[in-house]
């Protein structure tokens, strides 16, 4: 089979798509919590023969998303990734190849893997972090997971899991300097990766940084790309870009409205080159729970 029969295949056997903002309007009306539903970023295909409404709601808590009345509706009820029984309190230093056997050789030869109780979020979250005994010269980028299910695909593409469209600065991974960032994304019961960016990606890489209107621009056209009748992104080359986090995503996408940079600040792998870069400084995984 070709791959365009192929692909014609598995379009026949879609009853439908629903869009970012349906899928955000049927959270809604299931009394999602308005700061988990505006996380959600992605597209959702339905099979042909499959309840609409039961299917997009495990689909959405598979990756992570917190429902509140999950008890009113045990049809939702679906399983959550789970933490390797060898994982414990303690960080201890193993071979990537423990998570996924037989992965190419695009990691370094030993990370750090622990788990820890997720803090309340009135806490210090960086208690989290002290297993890893960060040096001063040291300097890390996080990444949070919303959900441990998608570590081994993540670990064994080191590839971006989501097809979100409407990311910032596009298609990628994302990273953040800011650790409480990552924690925010990470959900109840996801992860954090940790990388070493102490080199900031070596010279192999190439970083852009963003800023003024080229930072409105790339931040506008991305959240809006779906809409065909708004201004494209501009194209950017580099392996890297960086710069800052909107505050105002969410107006950005329902009202067009200008761009508001925060304080927060992140670091997008956005080719091939800049992903493996990434993988290649993998520090250490912290499983929340």
């Amino acid at each position: 089979m070709s791959k365009e029969t192929k692909r014609e295949s598995i379009n026949d056997n879609l009853e439908m798509i629903l869009s970012c903002k349906q899928v955000r309007k049927l959270l809604s009306k299931f009394s999602f919590d308005y700061y988990e539903i505006r996380l959600w970023k992605d597209q959702i295909e339905i099979p042909i023969g499959v309840s609409m409404e039961p299917f997009v709601i495990r689909e959405v808590i598979l990756h992570g998303l917190y429902f509140q009345h999950l008890k009113l509706y045990p049809e939702f009820e679906c399983k959550k990734g789970q933490i390797p029984s060898w994982v414990n309190e303690r960080a201890a230093s193993v071979e990537p190849g423990k998570l996924i056997p037989g992965i190419t050789k695009r990691y370094p030869d030993h990370i750090i893997i622990y788990k820890v109780q997720k803090p309340p979020k009135y806490r210090d979250q960086t208690t989290m972090l002290e297993p890893l005994k960060i040096k001063p010269n040291q300097r890390f980028l996080y990444h949070g997971v919303r959900t441990s299910i998608i570590i081994p695909f993540f670990i064994a593409y080191a590839r971006p899991y989501s097809n979100a469209i409407n990311n910032e600065f596009g298609p990628g991974i994302y990273c953040t300097p800011n650790f409480d960032v990552a924690v925010e994304y990470s959900g109840r019961n996801g992860a954090i990766f940790v990388y070493d960016w102490s080199d900031s990606g070596g010279d192999s890489i190439t970083t852009k940084t963003l800023s003024g209107k080229e930072w409105a621009d790339t931040v506008k056209g991305h959240i809006c790309i779906a809409d065909i009748t708004r201004p494209s992104p501009p194209l950017h080359e580099e392996d890297i870009i960086q710069g800052p986090i909107t505050s105002n995503n969410n107006s950005i996408y329902y009202h067009y409205c200008n761009p508001i940079q925060s304080e927060k600040f992140q670091i997008v792998a956005t080719t091939d080159n800049g992903m493996n870069a990434l993988a290649s400084r993998l520090y250490g995984i912290i499983y929340l729970c």
